[in-house]
């Protein structure tokens, strides 16, 4: 249970809320609706994978590491993405 609540607090620091900022600013005004449902979607199911798949890869001690490794390889993906790829909005 601790395992999740820490998940929940550095997720929502982290990049919780940047699909939501920049899908809204990111595609012209009357694609915008389309191109944000298409993204919740995306984002549901990715969640829903995830959520399938994680308990049962956590009953092992290998799959605990395998886990979380590659969690974080994910996380450093986008963050490298929206580093390097996502443009600057504010200017």
């Amino acid at each position: 249970m601790i395992s999740i609540i820490l998940y929940l607090i550095f997720f929502s620091i982290g990049f919780s809320s940047t699909p939501w900022a920049i899908n809204s600013e990111i595609y012209p005004i009357h694609l915008v609706g389309t191109a944000v449902s298409l993204a919740t979607a995306t984002n549901w199911l990715s969640n829903f994978i995830v959520a399938s798949i994680f308990l049962t890869s956590m009953e092992t001690d290998p799959g605990k590491c395998y886990t979380f490794l590659i969690l974080a390889f994910f996380a450093l993906l986008a963050w490298i993405f929206v580093f390097f790829l996502v443009p600057e909005t504010a200017g």
